[in-house]
């Protein structure tokens, strides 16, 4: 699974760069043939001031369909990647549900329209 990890206004650490390749990994792995690479963006916005600014951008490349983009703003960076990597999840789930419940509907008109 290909990771790209971006960061701004601060310096990326290597307990937060493990833990989001393990946090993406493991809730990822087994949609890993439905898209192409995942970018995880990091940013402080108010950087030493401190609050409710720790914000965590994901993007799924998606094969076939549009991009899945969610972002996610807490006090704590850990949390703000938990939160992102699991709403990811979740429109990712989502988004394929809706896929095949329209092909299925497109199938089933196909055999109402052209009776064998």
């Amino acid at each position: 699974m290909q990771i790209q990890l971006l960061t701004s206004s601060f310096r990326l650490s290597r307990s937060l760069k493990s833990f989001v390749r393990v946090k993406a990994t493991s809730a990822l792995s087994p949609f890993e043939e439905r898209f192409q690479s995942v970018i995880v963006r990091l940013s402080d916005t108010n950087g030493p001031r401190g609050g409710n600014d720790k914000r965590c951008h994901v993007q799924l490349i998606v094969k076939g369909m549009p991009n899945i983009v969610v972002e996610q703003t807490k006090d704590n960076m850990y949390a703000a990647i938990d939160r992102a990597i699991k709403k990811a999840v979740r429109t990712l789930k989502a988004k394929y549900e809706r896929k095949q419940n329209l092909l299925r509907l497109d199938k089933q008109s196909i055999k109402y329209l052209y009776p064998q």
